[in-house]
C-alpha cells in the first residue's frame, strides 16, 4: 500500500537514516507472499541511504481471528534489552522536533514501556489504542474503546524484553475485549506533534 508514492514503510523506515549505529537489528514481520516484494525494497532503501542494519524478515501469515499483537509476537526470538514497535501504516512526529529512536532508547533507561501519544477528539477515538497518562507516567491502556479513557491515542511503543510478553499479551487481549489494562511499572510517554494513520487517509 503506497500514501503520496512512497510505500507506507518507507515512513517507518525514515526514522533509522540518522540513527543506525544505535540499532542492533529491524524484525520486519511480513505475510509470506510479500517477503521478496518487501525484501527487494529494503535493499534498495538501505543502498540508497549508504546503511548497514540487519535486517531480520519473520514470516507470519494471521489467522483470521487474530489481532496485530500477536504479528509483534511473532518478533520475540530477536527482541533485544530494549525495543521499538513501528507500525508501517504510522507517521509521527515528536514535539520539539525530538529524533525517535534516541528518545526511546533515552526513555528505556527509565521506564519500561514508552508510549508515543497524540491527543485525539474524543469521538475518534473508538479505533485507536486510548492510553490514560498521570503526571510523567501512562498508567493504563484499552484497545478500540468502547468509552475513552482520556484523550491520548498511541502512535508507536517501546519496551523492554523483560515485559514484552505480558504487555502484547495484554494488548491483544484488549484488542478483543476492549478491556483496560494496567501497563507496566513505571510507564513513560513522549507527546506527538504530528501523528497520522495513513491507513485511514483517503
Amino acid at each position: 500500500m503506497d500514501y503520496h508514492g512512497r510505500p507506507l514503510i518507507e515512513y517507518s523506515f525514515s526514522h533509522l537514516i540518522d540513527f543506525s549505529k544505535l540499532i542492533n537489528k529491524i524484525v520486519i514481520v511480513t505475510r509470506p507472499a510479500k517477503l521478496a516484494q518487501l525484501n527487494a525494497w529494503v535493499d534498495h532503501w538501505l543502498s540508497v541511504h549508504q546503511l548497514k542494519i540487519p535486517i531480520v524478515f519473520q514470516n507470519h501469515e494471521p489467522k483470521p481471528s487474530e489481532e496485530w499483537p500477536r504479528t509483534c509476537l511473532q518478533a520475540k526470538p530477536f527482541w533485544s534489552e530494549k525495543n521499538l514497535c513501528l507500525l508501517p501504516d504510522t507517521h509521527l512526529m515528536l514535539q520539539g522536533n525530538r529524533s525517535l529512536i534516541p528518545a526511546v532508547i533515552s526513555g528505556l533507561t527509565s521506564f519500561k514501556s514508552l508510549w508515543i501519544l497524540n491527543k485525539m477528539d474524543r469521538a475518534k477515538i473508538s479505533t485507536f489504542g486510548n492510553v490514560r497518562t498521570e503526571g510523567s507516567r501512562a498508567i493504563e491502556l484499552v484497545e478500540k474503546p468502547r468509552q475513552p479513557i482520556s484523550s491520548l491515542v498511541w502512535g508507536s511503543f517501546g519496551f523492554l524484553e523483560s515485559v514484552g510478553q505480558s504487555l502484547l499479551t495484554d494488548m491483544e487481549r484488549s484488542t478483543h475485549d476492549h478491556e483496560v489494562i494496567n501497563l507496566p511499572e513505571p510507564s513513560g510517554f513522549l507527546l506527538c506533534e504530528k501523528f497520522e494513520d495513513l491507513s485511514r487517509i483517503d
